[in-house]
């Protein structure tokens, strides 16, 4: 199993290609499909979205598009109204972008399950939006806007929270989930990757949690 990352020139938003030998899945759809294909010839199964600010599935409509009646675009109940309404996932702002969520929209809860051929735990890591997940792939963590190197995503916007991000922040330490490895890598929303075991260790808002 492997990853690649794509950086959107809006906002600078990272899209994720995870893939083996037979298939692929995407999370936060914010670079075309179209970029994505001409790299893969991997058949795409799947579109995990991390939380539903516009910025991260900005190309998500041209997914919708791809020849599979099989794709299945996983979310947060909490996100649909977010997709569906430019005002709460903030795209008024620049281009308004509302998406009709139909029945390839699976709306999933915190949760691990086979996918294919991908073994995916949804970790629920509100804070940032009340619809974040990290995603858990292997040593692989996918934390959208709710951990950066030596940051987190910011409280101010609809649904988010600071006392409720603190909670995610002692739940994403603490998880027996991520017991199993030495460490995991971090995959955030925007910015560098990064890994757990450093922010820990030099992540003050992580230092901080008690």
């Amino acid at each position: 199993m492997f990853v690649r990352t794509y950086v959107s020139s809006f906002l600078d938003s990272n899209s994720y290609v995870v893939y083996n030998d037979k298939y692929m899945i995407i999370i936060d759809p914010s670079v075309p499909y179209e970029k994505i294909r001409a790299d893969f010839k991997q058949t795409l199964v799947g579109i995990f979205i991390t939380h539903g600010h516009f910025d991260h599935f900005y190309e998500l409509k041209s997914y919708l598009n791809v020849n599979n009646p099989d794709l299945k675009v996983f979310l947060h109940k909490n996100a649909i109204e977010k997709l569906q309404n430019s005002y709460l996932n903030y795209s008024s702002l620049y281009k308004e972008l509302e998406i009709n969520c139909d029945s390839r929209f699976v709306t999933v809860e915190e949760v691990s399950f086979k996918y294919y051929d991908f073994d995916i735990s949804l970790i629920l890591t509100p804070g940032h939006s009340d619809c974040s997940y990290t995603i858990l792939i292997d040593d692989l963590l996918f934390t959208g806007d709710f951990l950066f190197k030596e940051s987190i995503g910011r409280t101010d916007l609809y649904t988010g929270s600071s006392f409720i991000m603190n909670q995610s922040l002692k739940k994403i330490i603490n998880l027996d989930l991520l017991k199993k490895n030495e460490d995991y890598y971090i995959y955030p929303g925007h910015g560098d990757y990064t890994t757990l075991n450093y922010e820990k260790k030099y992540n003050y808002y992580l230092k901080m949690i008690k």
